[in-house]
């Protein structure tokens, strides 16, 4: 696993991950007591992942809310 702790830094990640032969990555992450991760600041930079990379996205979400939930759908999660 690899820390990326803003969505600058995973995005980096990701471009790295791409270059080394990748085709996908898992973002996992802690939960918060109501067992959600907390994801909402990584959302538009996974779907850029997505659309820029090319890589398969693939995320622990824990308990999810429905704004993450249309974005998932909305990117064909």
């Amino acid at each position: 696993m690899h820390p990326a702790l803003s969505p600058q830094e995973l995005f980096e990640l990701c471009v790295k991950l791409k270059q080394d032969g990748a085709q996908g990555c898992l973002i996992s992450g802690g939960c918060l007591p109501d067992g959600s991760v907390p994801l909402d600041e990584f959302v538009d930079t996974l779907g850029r992942v997505k659309r820029e990379l090319g890589l398969t996205v693939f995320v622990h979400t824990g308990i999810i809310n429905l704004k993450t939930a249309v974005f998932a759908q909305a990117i064909g999660g």
